[in-house]
């Protein structure tokens, strides 16, 4: 079932097939289906715009799902591209969103399984938030947790150069 699922990824599914794969193989209790999870959470995410009400629920299904992935992983190269997947969904989630719960969900997700906070605050702007999430992986790629940043969508590398780069890290972050 994992195998198919991966392949369907490829097609870029409509978001409800989306929601479907992801709630299954949130269930699934394997290696194979916790890689295709994270592998598929990092490519919906660049193709289904959280703007959409059933993409938005499908990638909060995918977060829940890479959540309950990462307690049960028990490999570091699995763990890993957990992390990677909530990395990329980090920058790829873009504002607006149609299920306001979405980016608090992937943040306190995030805190759940590291420990640790960045500046997340859940009753700020959707813009804020999404720069909240940015640090998420900046602290991700600091920490070594990843092995490289995420790319970033498109709209943000564009805003980026019209910034001249001046004062931004290659992940697209201001730096202090």
């Amino acid at each position: 079932m994992a195998d198919a699922a991966a392949k369907v990824f490829d097609a870029q599914p409509a978001n409800v097939t989306l929601l479907h794969l992801f709630d299954m193989l949130g269930k699934l209790d394997h290696d194979r289906a916790r890689e295709v999870l994270a592998e598929g959470g990092s490519k919906a995410v660049t193709f289904a715009s959280a703007s959409d009400p059933v993409a938005a629920r499908a990638l909060g299904v995918a977060v829940a799902g890479l959540e309950r992935a990462y307690a049960r992983e028990m490999r570091p190269e699995g763990k890993t591209r957990v992390m990677a997947a909530y990395a990329t969904m980090c920058a790829w989630i873009l504002p607006p969103v149609a299920d306001p719960g979405l980016m608090e969900s992937l943040n306190v997700s995030l805190e759940k399984i590291t420990g640790a906070k960045v500046g997340f605050v859940a009753g700020e702007s959707q813009s804020m938030q999404k720069i909240a999430l940015m640090e998420w992986v900046e602290k991700l790629f600091r920490e070594k947790r990843i092995a490289k940043r995420p790319a970033l969508p498109p709209s943000v590398e564009q805003a980026v150069r019209e910034l001249g780069g001046a004062g931004v890290s290659a992940g697209g972050v201001a730096q202090p």
